[in-house]
């Protein structure tokens, strides 16, 4: 098989099918089975339960390791070359399919060297049809997952190299076609290896001379990691690994299958017709961007796929090292998180080493002012025994008070030598923070790898919290839980966050200012960091309420503060329970602080509408709140064009359609990548009946910045869209329709949607 090895790499790439024999007679020396016709694929053949001899040619079997479709898989030991290898067979005739897929695997492995592929070592045809390959020591992917538990960035890395190799598979002209977990080995050294090659495809064959296994219209693969266009049987290109790719990190990702049902046929329906569920919604740890990335691998269009599998590596790579990628543009604060992150050795280590500065600076303080307390109270202590030896030596005392006075003063020396003794201690304490800084720096010095030194910085400011925790001269300090909050900001430890928080209020309870800065921050934290990552409805909702209480608390302190006023509007607006008139109350005195602001008259317009949705139907409400979204769509407010999609609204409720849809294109003009807006317009437009302009405002939404569809919306343009299509009897497009809505719907409302789905289906099934 060395020969493999020699072709010239500068050759033409032909397919498989099209190359000069010579490449099978050196695989397979008697033969060269590919030349011959075939009529595809025999349906619904199963495997032959067939051993074979302990000693099969030159390898001496030790153990069968699985079988499949083409064959079994033995461990063997290889009597020439003394080592361990995994042997193919195939059991059965030298001209069945089996043995010509395992001819053209052979070939294709031959052609691909890559540490990501398994190499194969020699093929043959007697005594059967096999050839043989490293043996790989490890487990597949899906053990590996199951039993390691790895990290994203673990993940991640095993995933680039997966996509290189694959983009090597395809720059040497083949498709693998079944990528999926229990074809990828993870071996000891963590290192992937992609196995099964049987369904691989040249990408070079020609119409005219094509000699192949599969014709347009076979189904080969494994259903739940087939891309679209291989579930429908049409032409597959280097994108439908991708897709297979994409499929198999969504699993690593969510430990869900992205397509699953009762059978084949219920998978392939599902892969042809429903949209991926996001990663999110199922596991909310994962990252935005690297959601973005997995599911622009299983986008259903393959040109809206990534371009090939070296581009689907970069965007990977860039994400662990936080450089933009192509599959979800960054924010401006998402860049500065990712300058951050892509400097975070720098970044932590001058951080860590202001931090270190700043306590030495305490320390170098306190230990000058310890020594002058200490030499103070040595001359006090001194004056003292002076003054004693003097009285006792004189025999003049006071006849009586000299016992109490001698008593008085022996109390005195007992407490300044106590004094003498802490502050002697505290100087202790402060030179080995010296001492501890100057090792830190040696020890940093010495460490040359970036990973290594983060992780040992990490470890140094978990070491440094603790002694701040346990250091009773920082315990009743706050300087000491402000420098903690700081670090712990760097790891993400909010939780311990809150209590150094609440221990702050504690210590300024007497400090009104003070107290009500620290009430602020706290509330702050609850309500934009705490409460949006909550596992569920009910946390969110105590999180929030832990925030209404923490922002009424930084009133008493700073009741000019005008943005708590506007948190507080919000809060009360949108989370349980809902006070509408207590929001309105709160954006009354946000106005009252700062009339400019325009976004305070958006969010009190937006609350009166909210009294009328309610069902308060007071006149007044509705005059109030158009009379303050008039306000914020002027042209002084930057984000009018939000403004004036809650406007639309309040016209859409008044039946005055026309203004509405204006409203939304003037917002459209202001911010072609808002998606609300087109939303709100394909909800109108559906309701008018309208499905042509409904549905190509959906698909301007899905091109937005923000690709996450609105939970609300969403599922209304999808239900109306189906109820329009089943009056006029298309109940194929009313299904799919309604399928994307029940996807966000929960309690009556999915079930009584799903019962009109099945009637939808009956009819269709009749025809």
């Amino acid at each position: 098989m060395e020969n493999f090895k020699h072709q010239d790499p500068n050759e033409k790439k032909k397919s498989i099918e099209d190359q000069s024999p010579d490449i099978f007679n050196v695989a397979f020396p008697e033969t060269s089975l590919l030349a011959k016709e075939d009529n595809g694929l025999e349906k619904g053949c199963e495997t032959k339960k067939t051993s074979i001899q302990p000693n099969f040619a030159h390898y001496q079997i030790l153990q069968e390791l699985g079988r499949g479709g083409m064959g079994i898989v033995y461990k063997a030991f290889d009597l020439q070359l003394k080592r361990i290898v995994a042997l193919k067979v195939i059991v059965g005739n030298n001209e069945s399919n089996e043995t010509i897929r395992l001819q053209r695997e052979a070939a294709a492995l031959a052609q691909l060297e890559h540490p990501n592929i398994v190499r194969i070592l020699e093929a043959g045809l007697h005594p059967q049809p096999y050839f043989s390959m490293e043996y790989i020591e490890g487990e597949n992917l899906s053990s590996w997952l199951k039993q390691k538990k790895p990290n994203h960035l673990k993940i991640l890395k095993i995933f680039i190299k997966l996509a290189n190799a694959l983009s090597h598979a395809h720059k040497k002209g083949f498709l693998h076609r079944d990528i999926k977990p229990s074809n990828i080995m993870i071996n000891q050294e963590e290192e992937p290896k992609i196995m099964d090659f049987g369904l691989a495809k040249s990408l070079d064959a020609t119409e005219n001379k094509r000699r192949t296994l599969s014709k347009t219209g076979d189904i080969l693969g494994t259903p739940s990691y087939m891309s679209p266009e291989q579930a429908e049987g049409d032409k597959v290109d280097p994108k439908s690994d991708i897709y297979s790719l994409g499929a198999t990190l969504y699993e690593a990702l969510t430990e869900k299958l992205p397509f699953d049902g009762e059978s084949y046929l219920n998978v392939l329906m599902k892969i042809a017709t429903e949209e991926v569920a996001p990663i999110r919604k199922i596991n909310p740890s994962v990252s935005p961007y690297l959601e973005a990335i997995c599911m622009k691998c299983l986008q259903k269009k393959p040109e809206k796929r990534y371009a090939d599998a070296k581009q689907l590596a970069r965007d990977l790579h860039n994400f662990i090292n936080h450089r933009p990628i192509l599959a979800k543009r960054y924010t401006v604060f998402d860049a500065f998180q990712s300058l951050v992150a892509r400097k975070k050795v720098p970044f932590a280590v001058f951080s860590f080493i202001l931090f270190l500065a700043f306590i030495g600076y305490i320390g170098w303080v306190k230990a000058k002012y310890n020594r002058i307390q200490l030499e103070k109270t040595r001359a006090e202590l001194e004056k003292l025994k002076n003054q004693a030896k003097q009285q006792v030596d004189s025999q003049k005392p006071e006849p009586d008070s000299s016992e109490k006075k001698l008593q008085e003063v022996i109390d005195k020396k007992n407490q300044l030598e106590k004094t003498a003794s802490m502050l002697e201690k505290l100087k202790n304490q402060n030179q080995e923070i010296i001492n501890k800084k100057k090792q830190l720096k040696e020890d940093l010095s010495k460490i040359k790898d970036p990973v290594e030194k983060e992780r040992y910085i990490k470890e140094r400011i978990s070491a440094i919290t603790k002694t701040l925790t346990e250091n009773m001269e920082y315990k009743n300090s706050p300087e000491g839980y402000w420098i903690r909050i700081a670090l712990l900001e760097e790891i993400n430890e909010y939780q311990a966050i809150v209590q150094d928080y609440k221990t702050l209020i504690e210590i300024y309870k007497n400090d009104l200012k003070n107290k009500s800065q620290v009430c602020y921050k706290l509330a702050y934290l609850y309500h934009f960091t705490i409460a949006p990552n909550a596992p569920d409805q009910n946390k969110r909702f105590s999180d929030n309420k832990e925030a209404i209480q923490y922002y009424t608390e930084a009133i008493k302190g700073d009741p000019q503060n005008w943005q708590i006023y506007h948190y507080l509007g919000k809060l009360y607006l949108y989370e349980d329970p809902i006070d509408v008139f207590k929001s309105i109350e709160n954006f009354d005195k946000a106005i009252s602080i700062v009339p400019d602001e325009a976004n305070n008259y958006m969010m009190r317009g937006i609350a009166y509408f909210r009294l009328v949705q309610i069902g308060l139907n007071n006149s007044s409400y509705i005059e109030k709140a158009l009379e303050n979204l008039n306000i914020a769509v002027t042209d002084r407010n930057k984000e009018n064009y939000i403004a004036l999609v809650e406007r639309s609204k309040v016209y859409f409720y008044q039946k005055k359609d026309s203004q509405a849809i204006a409203d939304l294109d003037l917002s459209i003009e202001k911010n072609p990548t808002y998606q609300p807006s087109y939303l709100c317009k394909a909800y109108i437009l559906a309701t008018l009946e309208n499905i042509e302009d409904a549905e190509l405002c959906l698909k301007k939404a899905e091109k937005c910045e923000k690709k996450q569809i609105h939970d609300i919306i969403f599922p209304k343009i999808q239900k109306e869209l189906g109820n329009l299509y089943s009056k006029k009897k298309d109940y194929k497009n009313a299904i799919l329709c309604w399928k994307k809505a029940v996807r966000y719907l929960e309690g009556k409302d999915k079930h009584n949607l799903q019962k009109i789905i099945k009637d939808a289906e009956k009819k269709l099934s009749k025809g």
